[in-house]
């Protein structure tokens, strides 16, 4: 597919940008009582409890700091029904948080741990509405690894519930997904054995992996996603000459279009088709005016692996 890189008419860019953004809505630490102030010593002292597993000792301490309505009886109530739910006394965990969820102690926990002790309980309905009255709602890969859900995995209410919070769930993150495969790369204005380029979906469908190999031993990989916030997506491509690509761009005309440098003249413009027999085609261009006028580097014919003609 991009083999032909060093041979492109405009200067490429000389390093690669690291395009890491992941960025939670809400987060479960593994501490069951961590108050959005500073805790008091004695909260700490019942966190310590809890942490070592003395589960009574722990209910104690914190029992003891529930008398007032403040953020800190917020977090000993929290940890009271976590406390309480390790014990196995599900129904007084699911009265403990319900008085630490009406003290405003940081719902996206409470209701995850809630949720918990009302499955304990056998109150599965319940549960259920407990986790979609959630806002921030809990993280996905809580909710789906979570083993004390594992009976609510067969109703369609949970199932619609996970459905919702998953991430890069939207049409606008799946619109690559028609270059997810494994295919031999054929470069239509040249005869010659194609290339091989693995394309996978990763981290939970929010990014799109490429791996290229040609016979001769070039090889480059590439990192696309969708960014929401910008509304674009990105491609962040390196060889194994040390060159790269970073382009930016998204559907258009029923293709996807990625232009770059970002920020600059456009030098390069990569277009991705869906053709018919499920092929692609990559059609990639340079500039060196600055996009004021094209010309093909690669016009490449995807077909999957072991498809034949």
């Amino acid at each position: 597919m991009r083999s032909t890189i060093r041979a492109v008419a405009p200067p490429l860019l000389a390093t690669a940008a690291l395009v890491v953004a992941a960025t939670l809505s809400a987060v479960l630490p593994a501490s069951p009582a961590a108050a959005q102030a500073p805790p008091s010593p004695e909260l700490q002292r019942a966190d310590t409890l809890f942490q070592e597993g003395a589960w009574e000792q722990a209910e104690a301490a914190y029992r003891a700091l529930t008398g007032a309505d403040d953020e800190g009886a917020g977090a000993a109530w929290f940890g009271l029904g976590r406390s309480l739910l390790e014990l196995g006394r599900a129904e007084e965990a699911v009265a403990a948080f319900e008085r630490a969820l009406a003290l405003g102690f940081d719902p996206p926990r409470t209701r995850f741990h809630g949720t918990r002790a009302l499955v304990r309980a056998g109150r599965l309905d319940e549960a259920v509405a407990w986790l979609e009255a959630a806002e921030p709602p809990p993280p996905h890969s809580f909710v789906a690894n979570e083993s004390a859900f594992e009976v609510l995995r067969e109703r369609d209410d949970f199932q619609r519930f996970l459905d919702r919070i998953r991430p890069c769930n939207s049409e606008e993150h799946h619109r690559f997904d028609f270059w997810v495969g494994e295919w031999e790369v054929r470069d239509q204005r040249r005869p010659g054995p194609g290339s091989r380029n693995v394309i996978r979906a990763v981290e939970a469908g929010c990014a799109v992996r490429e791996e290229y190999a040609t016979p001769s031993g070039y090889s480059g990989t590439s990192l696309s996603f969708y960014d929401a916030e910008a509304r674009q997506w990105r491609q962040t491509w390196i060889d194994n000459q040390g060159q790269s690509l970073l382009l930016a761009g998204g559907w258009k005309g029923g293709s996807m279009v990625l232009v770059g440098p970002a920020g600059g003249p456009p030098a390069n413009r990569i277009t991705w088709t869906p053709l018919a027999e499920g092929r692609v085609r990559q059609l990639w261009e340079s500039s060196p005016d600055g996009g004021a006028t094209w010309q093909v580097v690669f016009d490449g014919l995807y077909v999957p692996a072991g498809g034949g003609e």
